[in-house]
């Protein structure tokens, strides 16, 4: 089984995304890949862009801040 996992220092969640890749790779038969898309040339596959592009959003309960995952700010 292959986890892509692709980060671009533009996300918020890019170290986080980092880390749980690194956790992942200890996980018997998981094949881990991390694709940097600001690398020249990397790019989400159109098959993948659906589910790059969908924001999670939810108000923290401590400081009811909204928080976001999967989009820019």
């Amino acid at each position: 089984m292959r986890l892509e996992i692709y980060v671009a220092h533009a996300y918020a969640n890019c170290e986080e995304a980092l880390l749980i890749a690194e956790r992942a790779r200890g996980i018997a038969g998981l094949e881990v890949a991390v694709i940097d898309l600001d690398t020249p040339g990397q790019h989400v596959p159109p098959a993948c862009r659906r589910c790059a592009d969908v924001p999670a959003q939810w108000q923290d309960r401590v400081t009811g801040e909204p928080q976001t995952r999967g989009v820019p700010r």
